[in-house]
């Protein structure tokens, strides 16, 4: 199955403002597209912010946010429908105003379930002198399904994601320093995901997702070089 994430766009805007906006993104039509935000706001207490755009209904999947409530990811999805046409997304913090932000803009593959894109989703977050953050997920409730995670640290430097994970995007970037990535697994049900730097750069902020495969099977390709709908 192709549940595999594929990325859209990516930035880092390391401006202060109350509200960022995407460059314009061009999405497939039927499909899930996500965005996971990292946002930092020194003034500590930070707020989801409110996502916008493409005249779609956004879902906000969850949030994490350190001790200090000045650091946070959080994961939005959105069904483009039959013609989700082309735009930008607006990340929106009303009167709030972040100390900079970065996003990942991407979409699911085409074997994720239209009618629910997660199963479950998680965070963790940790203030002490580490250089990986792991978010421990439950038992999988689907064979097919797949895990994916993004996390953040504060160093200006690229990250690493555990092995056999693919990486989907990867930021980087400094006034304030940040490290903040994306990845999945295409292969297995880890229910453990995690990432991994060079620099400690407390506080580490992780969200991690099972991806949840549509029912009833999987187009597949034989030995023939057929290929159709299989399914029991």
């Amino acid at each position: 199955m192709t549940l595999d994430p594929s990325l859209l766009i990516s930035a880092w805007d390391a401006i202060d403002r109350t509200s960022y906006t995407t460059a314009s993104v061009s999405p497939s039509a039927n499909s899930w597209l996500c965005v996971d935000v990292y946002s930092r706001d020194d003034a500590g207490g930070i707020a989801a912010p409110t996502i916008t755009g493409l005249s779609l209904t956004w879902t906000t999947e969850f949030t994490k946010t350190d001790a200090s409530g000045a650091h946070q990811i959080t994961r939005a999805y959105a069904r483009t429908g039959s013609s989700p046409g082309s735009g930008t997304i607006t990340l929106n913090w009303g009167a709030a105003t972040m100390d900079g932000a970065g996003w990942f803009v991407y979409q699911l593959g085409t074997d994720v379930d239209p009618s629910d894109p997660f199963v479950q989703t998680l965070g963790n977050t940790d203030a002490g002198s580490v250089t990986s953050i792991t978010v421990t997920l439950a038992a999988f409730g689907d064979p097919a399904n797949r895990p994916l995670i993004s996390a953040s640290h504060r160093a200006n430097e690229g990250s690493t994601p555990e092995a056999g994970y693919t990486e989907v995007g990867d930021l980087n970037g400094a006034n304030p320093l940040i490290g903040f990535a994306l990845a999945y697994h295409p292969s297995t049900t880890d229910t453990t995901p995690s990432y991994s730097w060079a620099t400690i750069g407390a506080p580490a902020v992780a969200v991690a997702s099972e991806m949840r495969a549509a029912p009833g099977g999987a187009v597949v390709t034989d030995p023939f070089g057929m290929s159709g709908f299989f399914g029991g």
